[in-house]
């Protein structure tokens, strides 16, 4: 019996260390953008839910041809329990030959404290057939109640 009480201590040290290595979330706010001029904001939100620092600078990794115009630049500061906030990075892509597949574009901020490393997500980016842009958050994305074809399919764009 005290093996088995030891065995479930132990278990709740490591469950508890490994669910509060999760400082902050930061997560694409998903939206339709109805203008197609070669320019899109993407909206990115933190969710803080204990003591975290980050660096000054998000990193977006565009679309071959794509490029990042403007990302705000956070001050390097901390954050706390509750806190939120919302940033807007500036997304500039070709007109010519709009890619038929969605768009995955790579973001991640570094985390200065407790632990160094990174927040990282993902957004979609895909052109409509009605000329309009829909952006998403992964995890949005991948709960659409919709059948997605990608490259892989081996259909020509």
């Amino acid at each position: 019996m005290k093996k088995l009480i030891l065995i479930l201590a132990f278990g709740l040290m490591v469950l508890s260390s490994a669910l509060s290595q999760t400082k902050a979330l930061i997560k694409v706010v998903s939206k339709e953008d109805q203008t197609l001029d070669g320019n899109t904001e993407i909206e990115i939100s933190y969710y803080f839910s204990d003591s975290t620092s980050l660096s000054g600078n998000i990193q977006t990794i565009p679309k071959t041809g794509w490029s990042v115009i403007n990302a705000e630049n956070l001050p390097a500061r901390n954050y706390y329990y509750s806190d939120t906030l919302t940033i807007k990075v500036q997304i500039s892509y070709p007109l010519a030959n709009l890619p038929f597949f969605p768009v995955t574009l790579h973001i991640k901020h570094q985390v200065t404290y407790p632990d160094s490393g990174f927040l990282e997500t993902q957004a979609k980016v895909y052109f409509t057939p009605y000329n309009s842009i829909e952006i998403w958050d992964y995890d949005d994305f991948i709960n659409l109640p919709r059948n997605w074809v990608s490259p892989d399919d081996g259909l020509d764009t």
